[in-house]
């Protein structure tokens, strides 16, 4: 059982891995954006895709990084919904 458990959890460490690098990659192109908002859903998902197969710790600490994902997200949609009322012809 130990041996499933550890190739269970390699198998996440290498999803969870793989969409952390795309979503770094989207934060350096792209900046601070709302867009980056589905790339924490998308590491949610994988997280909670395997959640059995993860400390309570580790859970934890990957939900608060993805929590500052979806803060990023939500502080550049107001910047842009702002920035764009600023813009915007005055009636």
């Amino acid at each position: 059982m130990a041996n499933v458990a550890f190739d269970k959890h390699v198998q996440f460490c290498e999803e969870y891995a793989a969409e952390v690098n795309r979503t770094l990659v989207f934060l350096f192109k792209r900046g601070p954006h709302s867009d980056v908002m589905q790339n924490a859903s998308t590491l949610m998902d994988v997280r909670t895709k395997w959640s059995v197969w993860i400390t309570p710790e580790i859970e934890n600490q990957l939900g608060k990084f993805e929590s500052a994902l979806r803060k990023i997200g939500a502080n550049a949609w107001l910047l842009e919904d702002f920035e764009s009322a600023m813009t915007e012809p005055k009636p």
